[in-house]
């Protein structure tokens, strides 16, 4: 295993040289070969490592890069290009259906065998592969997706190679049960993220486990929980009357003993609705929604938009339920939220506007989208953990160029902030930037921005930048030669992407930093599928739109409003929930998301 990794780093070290990129992927310079235009029999090849490993189980990696034309699991081309997903909603929906059940048969036979296929899917530019019917396999054996869309070696092989070596790596439990177990009064409902079917009630089999896999449950609060009393052997337990939930891991460890690890929680209880909002968990909530909706999207027919208005209204809803019980104050022309929810409007902007769930037809509806962008997105967001999806949400925006003067410097330990002068294993090693505001008043022409979206990196550089501080922040890198004979086009790739970006002694210190923060982010995002280098321009420009998404407090964005006009919508939204016709439109619409298995 050592040596294959080994071996896997020196293949993708290869990338830095364009011409050596361009021998290891083809000549086109992608995954696929020349353009995608090679036959592909990626079913009949799947096939023969399910027949190879269904004895020992294990994980599988496949990278592919063009559409399978032969042999099993051939598809036949549905369209879906760029802006071919911008159709009628009836036509997106049944693009993000699958075209046959090969696929997700295939998986399930994995599930059985104890193996999960991991699926790396890199298509050139403008290139289609039906990304939602191969992204069911992964998904029904355990296995993650990541989508390196318009895929060019010589910019994303490194992103690419490191995702690979990191999901290689990756600590791995192998047949694995997870069992939930909830008190009296509590039941849980469903489960979301990538499993095998369930096979009893509450018992979910994976046949691999990583420390970047991800299975969100959701709790029902069915009858009273119980209350505290004395039998007639005398006062009962402490913890009778607590709400208890048990989460059981029963696995092998790569030495193959059996182990079993066991999480047992004691939660609080209370009969106030107030209390209740005070403890709110943001992240958890937001990665709730989204992944209940992407499941609906993908696995139930429910349209994109119909998914996103759902756990909308579901906000308004909760919103409504604190302003009418809770809050102390109720003036009609405020909007009050919780303490703890006060950032949940702009994270669920945010989610409305990401490439998930953002509208794809009227004004402002951002950059072009294939289907594939669509689907990959929306199962991303099934497999994702919290913190990924919190950053999805909302994105992080560092200045790279105006860092103070901890940033990218080892983190100090604190007794004050840790309790001890000791280190622990939460420790940050690496102080990163303070993030500021995701809106274009964050943009001026001197400005070096880094864009944290959880599954990609985008960097913004004004066109007024001093070139010392490009040459610190960025690398660059030439592009292949074209077929037209023209000189090949430079291009900037953002210090520390590279696996060969590492500090030496001609760095600078703002170069050493940079490329110290970049690495710090990439250890906290699995599956980072994309690097981008993005210059900026007027608001109003063809070229803003590449990334006016990301500014999700701004206008446009693939959803219309910005953060301000989206707090006078949900104003007037709840005082609409008054009227019970409307509340139980609300949640309707929450209730009626169809589920897969």
């Amino acid at each position: 295993a050592i040596k294959a990794l080994d071996c896997i780093e020196d293949v993708f070290s290869l990338s830095h040289s364009s011409q050596n990129s361009a021998s290891f992927t083809g000549s086109g310079g992608s995954v696929a070969g020349p353009r995608g235009s090679a036959s592909s029999c990626l079913g009949a090849a799947l096939k023969a490592v399910h027949f190879a490993m269904q004895e020992s189980g294990g994980a599988v990696f496949v990278m592919c890069g063009s559409f399978p034309t032969i042999g099993a699991g051939a598809l036949e081309r549905r369209g879906g290009g760029a802006g071919s997903a911008a159709g009628s909603e009836e036509r997106e929906v049944a693009l993000l259906q699958k075209s046959n059940d090969f696929y997700e048969d295939l998986g399930c036979e994995f599930g059985s065998a104890q193996t999960c296929v991991n699926l790396l899917l890199a298509p050139p530019p403008n290139f289609v592969v039906d990304a939602t019917t191969l992204m069911r396999l992964p998904r029904a054996c355990g296995g993650r997706t990541l989508f390196f869309g318009a895929f060019e070696a010589w910019k994303d092989a490194d992103v690419l190679g490191r995702e690979l070596v990191r999901s290689v790596r990756s600590t791995r439990a192998f047949e694995a049960i997870t069992r939930f177990r909830v008190s009296t009064g509590l039941e849980c409902t469903e489960y979301l993220g990538h499993f095998t079917r369930p096979r009893k009630s509450h018992e979910i089999s994976a046949p691999v486990l990583s420390s970047d896999s991800c299975l969100s449950v959701m709790l029902t609060h069915e009858t009273d929980l119980p209350v505290d009393s004395t039998s007639s052997r005398g006062p009962q337990s402490p913890f009778f009357s607590q709400p208890c939930v048990q989460a059981a891991v029963l696995y092998t460890d790569p030495n193959g003993l059996r182990r079993i690890r066991v999480h047992n929680m004691f939660c609080s209880k209370s009969t106030s609705l107030t209390d209740i909002f005070k403890v709110g968990d943001v992240d958890a909530v937001l990665t709730l929604l989204a992944k209940r909706a992407a499941q609906s999207a993908l696995c139930a027919k429910t349209p994109v938009a119909r998914a996103r208005d759902a756990f909308i209204g579901k906000s308004v809803h909760a919103l409504y339920v604190y302003r009418k019980f809770c809050a102390t104050s109720s003036s009609a022309v405020q909007l009050i939220l919780p303490e703890a929810l006060k950032v949940l409007p702009v994270s669920i902007l945010g989610l409305a506007k990401s490439s998930a769930f953002r509208s794809l037809t009227g004004s402002g509806s951002g950059p072009a989208m294939t289907i594939d962008d669509r689907a990959a997105a929306l199962f991303r967001v099934l497999w994702a953990t919290p913190d990924t999806i919190a950053a999805y949400a909302y994105p992080r925006i560092y200045a790279l160029h105006d860092m103070p003067p901890q940033a990218g410097e080892p983190l100090q330990p604190s007794e004050l902030l840790y309790g001890t002068a000791e280190p622990d294993a939460s420790y940050e090693p690496i102080a990163l930037p303070n993030s500021i505001a995701a809106s274009s008043e964050s943009l001026t022409q001197n400005a070096v921005l880094l864009v944290d979206r959880g599954t990609e990196l985008v960097a913004l550089a004004g066109r007024e930048v001093p070139k010392e501080v490009l040459r610190d922040c960025f690398a660059a890198v030439s592009a292949p030669q074209s077929a037209h004979g023209t000189p090949p086009p430079s291009a900037l790739v953002i210090r520390g992407i590279a696996p060969g970006n590492v500090e030496d002694s001609s760095a600078s210190e703002l170069e050493m930093r940079v490329i110290k923060v970049v690495s710090r982010i990439l250890e906290k995002r699995a599956g980072l599928c994309s690097s981008r280098t993005l210059w900026m321009s007027e608001s109003d420009s063809v070229e803003a739109l590449a990334y006016q998404s990301l500014l999700v407090e701004d206008k446009g964005g693939g959803f219309g409003l910005g953060y301000l006009e989206f707090l006078k919508y949900l104003h007037r939204k709840i005082m609409d929930q008054y009227s019970s016709e409307t509340i139980l439109k609300e949640l309707l619409f929450w209730d009626k998301l169809d589920q897969g298995y």
